[in-house]
């Protein structure tokens, strides 16, 4: 069962992202972006703190004069979940508490997320099943058994502060739904809010059309979002003493740290990428965000990229 629309998808196309008006059948939606060239992607990164020293920056900028041969034309389509998904959705799961989850398996959750096609989007490639990025929401109640789910929900138990672990408890047992979203490293950040924009008409007519309502019915949203510190030099003894500044890697969090209840934030071990681990300390933040807030949550971070 597909997901319905209030709006047609040439409407939201045009509101969303300036995209083709031609229409793909598999997709819910589609959305066309302009060429990226190494320079804007260089900007996009800054706006994540993945800013280079300037001078290796001039560097690179002096040797890609030409400009034309590294541009990119990628036509994204929003899709209903899948099960053809599976595998992607999972890589990117195994990075939701990287190597502190690493004897976790997350088949099981990555099935829950791909077998609910009532709320929530993957991002495709046209022509192509990979998954670029996704965006869903879990009622904790529904999927209580999920062994994925308990071993995810243990280990924030674990990691939370003393004086707030029954509030934080109190919260695992109301209707709260976990937010996934997961996406590719440098992925375009106009895709970002018709991503949540989806998401919010989904729950929406899930709560009109599903066979499941309840399971669609939040109070709260569990946000586990991923953030990062530079690492200082040791040799620079100021930047030890300096409190380093945090950075989101998705910026919307920010919008979502906002109007959180709760929060609390861990270290994780790291998983992969050494050159970023050598670089970087990531963590996580745990917020409970109550679902009242959402739709000023998506409008909010549909005007962040309109500043």
């Amino acid at each position: 069962m597909g997901k319905k629309r209030s709006r047609p998808v040439e409407e939201e196309k045009r509101d969303d992202a300036g995209a083709s008006d031609s229409s793909v059948d598999e997709f819910d939606e589609e959305i066309t972006f302009k060429p990226t060239t190494k320079e804007e992607r260089k900007r996009q990164e800054q706006l994540l703190n993945y800013d280079e020293e300037e001078e290796e920056v001039e560097e690179e900028d002096e040797e890609e004069e030409d400009v034309d041969e590294d541009m990119v034309n990628v036509d994204f389509g929003f899709s209903d979940p899948k099960p053809a998904h599976f595998k992607s959705v999972r890589n990117f799961l195994r990075f939701l508490l990287m190597g502190s989850a690493k004897d976790v398996d997350f088949s099981p959750l990555a099935d829950a997320v791909v077998n609910q096609v009532e709320a929530g989007s993957i991002v495709e490639v046209n022509g192509e099943e990979d998954a670029y990025a996704f965006l869903t929401v879990l009622h904790l109640q529904e999927y209580k058994e999920n062994p994925t789910l308990k071993q995810v929900l243990s280990i924030l138990k674990k990691r939370c502060p003393d004086e707030l672990k029954s509030r934080f408890e109190s919260y695992l047992s109301k209707q709260t739904g976990l937010l996934l979203n997961e996406r590719m490293r440098n992925f375009p950040p106009e895709v970002v809010p018709p991503l949540y924009d989806s998401l919010e008409q989904d729950i929406d007519w899930a709560l009109k059309n599903s066979d499941n309502k309840k399971a669609f019915k939040f109070d709260y949203l569990l946000v586990i979002a991923s953030r990062f510190e530079e690492k200082p030099e040791r040799e620079d003894k100021r930047a030890r003493t300096e409190e380093a500044e945090i950075g989101y890697f998705h910026f919307e969090d920010v919008v979502l740290k906002k109007y959180a209840e709760l929060s609390f934030s861990f270290n994780v071990q790291q998983l992969g990428d050494e050159e970023l681990s050598e670089s970087l300390q990531q963590s996580r933040e745990v917020l409970v965000v109550p679902f009242s807030k959402f739709p000023k949550i998506v409008q909010e971070i549909q005007m962040l990229l309109m500043e």
